[in-house]
């Protein structure tokens, strides 16, 4: 119902000028509460409706089954199986530290070559967002042309990926279910931290993906990793997400040695910014990327 907050939020985008920190603490709020709610119509519907979150895990749950129910209908009992259960691997997959997907962590002993074409499947009718690696070799490449885009180029015999929920809602109740459910999960520091940042990393790429970007994700021989690079007019743009306000990182200085480009995103709680040719974006402007 704060329509006007997206004219303000585009403007300050555009001229990297603060916004009014009142505002920008509102925001901020705004965002938290629609990693809860999400961006499905029936959750925010729900959520409108009683003027509160209350019941939109339920609105998820029931989502969550139609996905199920759809992946049943045109598949063959065994295919069925295996993209459930990559689909139900999604959650645990982004509270690792290491959020590449695993085999391991469906069943011990299954391999890429028995998932592949679960995975093609659910990418393809976008129950999932697939997030694949970018090697260093396509960093090399002229993607100035159309014909050289970055997500054909990934494409070629990736087997190393990442996978996303294709509304952060629903991650946030399936996460909160296995809270709740007293599972094996560690509630520790670490795995709060693990546990925000998958919840943010699904956010942007979600969003992402809503903008029709072609993106991947990188990391070099030494563990600096980037957590997602764009492809916006031909050029690679680097972004990372930040849990917290402290944003130092070596990670795109790393990058740079790799790869030329104009300038890199960082994701946070904090206000507006450009210097150093970094353009700081708080989560909630994310959508103008």
């Amino acid at each position: 119902g704060n329509d006007w907050y997206i004219e303000v939020i585009i403007k300050h985008f555009n001229s990297n000028k603060k916004i009014p920190e009142i505002v920008h603490k509102e925001l901020l709020a705004l965002h938290k509460l629609y990693l809860q709610i999400g961006g499905m119509p029936a959750s925010i519907n729900e959520y409108i409706n009683m003027s509160s979150p209350i019941n939109v895990p339920e609105q998820h749950r029931g989502l969550i089954s139609s996905y199920h129910g759809f992946i049943k209908q045109d598949n063959t009992e065994s295919d069925t199986l295996k993209m459930s259960q990559v689909f139900n691997s999604i959650p645990l997959q982004l509270l690792k530290e290491n959020k590449k997907f695993q085999y391991k962590l469906i069943r011990k002993g299954t391999t890429h070559a028995m998932y592949k074409d679960a995975i093609h499947t659910l990418a393809k009718r976008h129950y999932i967002i697939k997030c694949n690696k970018i090697h260093n070799s396509v960093l090399d490449k002229d993607l100035s042309n159309n014909s050289a885009c970055l997500e054909e180029i990934m494409k070629e015999e990736n087997t190393i990926f990442k996978l996303y929920f294709p509304d952060i809602g629903m991650l946030y109740t399936k996460i909160s279910e296995e809270e709740s459910s007293g599972s094996s999960l560690n509630n520790g520091t670490k795995y709060q931290k693990n546990r925000t940042k998958a919840i943010l990393e699904n956010y942007v790429a979600q969003a992402l993906q809503a903008r029709n970007y072609p993106f991947g994700f990188w990391e070099s021989e030494s563990m600096a990793k980037i957590d997602f690079i764009i492809q916006k007019e031909g050029l690679l743009i680097p972004i990372e997400i930040h849990s917290t306000n402290n944003t130092r990182s070596k990670c795109i200085s790393v990058f740079k040695q790799k790869c030329d480009i104009p300038y890199a995103i960082k994701i946070s709680p904090k206000n507006f910014e450009f210097k150093n040719q970094i353009k700081y974006i708080p989560y909630y402007a994310t959508f103008c990327l």
